[in-house]
């Protein structure tokens, strides 16, 4: 392995602490020396945290919104469809009366 170049990039949390970091281990030279570096990520994590929920309190409310409105839909197709029922019959009605009206 060359210097210099990274043997392992992880996050790790230090739950004792309540810290999240992003730990690189290098290697320094040929000698076998080793460098940890530890960068804090805790505020981007949480940041992280707060937009996934965020994102799927969004997504719930418009899947709400859009099965609200499928069942608005489908009770406006339904009455429609029974009130137009409805018009034919009595128009039939009417129209089978003006009929026999007409022979008598």
């Amino acid at each position: 392995m060359e210097s210099g170049e990274s043997l392992i990039t992880k996050k790790i949390s230090f739950d004792n602490y309540g810290i999240r970091t992003q730990a690189t281990i290098v290697r320094l030279n040929e000698h076998g020396l080793i460098l940890g570096i530890f960068k804090d990520i805790t505020e981007e994590e949480k940041q992280k945290e707060k937009d996934f929920k965020v994102k799927n309190e969004s997504i719930k409310l418009a899947q709400d919104v859009i099965d609200k409105q499928m069942y608005v839909a489908q009770q406006i197709a339904s009455l429609l469809g029974e009130t137009t029922a409805e018009t034919k019959v009595s128009l039939s009605k009417l129209k089978d009366i003006m009929l026999k009206s007409e022979e008598s």
